[in-house]
């Protein structure tokens, strides 16, 4: 085979574990290829942003102790059905789209009207009342058409010196595409800018470190992703020993009515019969609709 031209192989060639060495660069669908342009393939894949993509998986994806960063949404159909799933860890889906996994755990805003603090909006929603961002039930403030800016002041029920993670959702696809949140600090008395975005493109923003000695969150809107504004909660985590959404077996502070639904309060603590004195204080029972009165008295003999 010395002629050095080219020829076609009519039968299969036998390589007799030999290597075919020195090929050109592939420049045709059907020209060999060597290893250096297999391997730089498969680095390409794994590191340029221009295929990505890893597909289906047939078995465990082991991140070896490595993180997973700079991820926007965990999506797709879940095979535990209506649940996610991180470890042992479920959340139900949220029907209002992307959703903060537990933004209530630890959030020092649960309850702030309760508690003492207030709220204001310009102009004023079309639905939904005052306590809508803080009493986590997943309901809703609404502005219709909404247009220009709309202002959403909190006054805090206690100064905050120190907190985490400060986040606000919104409803699916009812989230501004640009807003600004300023806080106001004691000290100086001013308002700070703590973020101005633009180009906002998800029904979630969540941020760290908001600020230090802070009285009050101001939170201005000003354009739109739909034809409707829909927040549904503010929070800002603090650190603390337990969800504020959750009683506390070791004694706790309502912010609102119990309703026992024609259940029992039992085994409260057994005193001795004694002499009662002191001013009394009359205690309101409602029963069924009906209210019922005790007096208690604050010193036995």
């Amino acid at each position: 085979m010395n002629d050095h031209s080219g020829f076609k192989a009519l039968t299969e060639i036998n390589m007799n574990q030999k290597r075919v060495k020195d090929l050109p660069a592939p420049a045709a669908d059907n020209d060999a290829i060597r290893k250096v342009y297999i391997q730089d393939a498969v680095d390409k894949k794994h590191s340029q942003n221009t295929d990505t993509a890893l597909g289906a998986q047939t078995e465990d994806l082991d991140m070896n102790e490595n993180s997973i960063k700079k991820v926007k949404a965990i999506g797709g159909e879940l095979a535990e059905g209506c649940y996610g799933r991180l470890g042992n860890l479920y959340w139900p889906l949220d029907e209002y789209g992307e959703k903060l996994i537990d933004p209530h755990q630890f959030d020092f805003l649960a309850f702030n009207i309760l508690k003492g603090g207030s709220i204001s909006f310009t102009p004023s929603p079309n639905s939904g009342g005052n306590n809508k961002l803080f009493d986590g039930t997943g309901s809703y403030l609404q502005w219709n058409n909404p247009s220009g800016d709309i202002v959403i002041e909190i006054t805090l029920w206690q100064e905050i010196s120190y907190g985490r993670e400060f986040g606000i959702q919104w409803r699916s696809s009812t989230f501004p595409t640009s807003f600004k949140i300023e806080v106001f600090r004691t000290t100086d008395n001013q308002w700070h800018t703590y973020v101005d975005i633009t180009g906002w493109d998800r029904n979630y923003y969540a941020g760290s470190n908001l600020a230090y000695n802070t009285t009050k969150i101001r939170i201005t809107a000003r354009e739109y992703n739909a034809n409707y504004y829909q927040p549904i909660l503010v929070f800002w985590w603090k650190s603390t020993a337990y969800s504020p959404f959750q009683l506390y077996k070791g004694g706790d502070t309502m912010y609102g009515d119990i309703d026992m639904n024609d259940n029992e309060i039992k085994n409260p603590a057994n005193e001795a019969d004694a002499t009662l004195s002191g001013t009394a204080k009359l205690i309101k029972i409602d029963i069924g609709g009906t209210p019922y009165y005790i007096k208690a008295y604050p010193t036995k003999t």
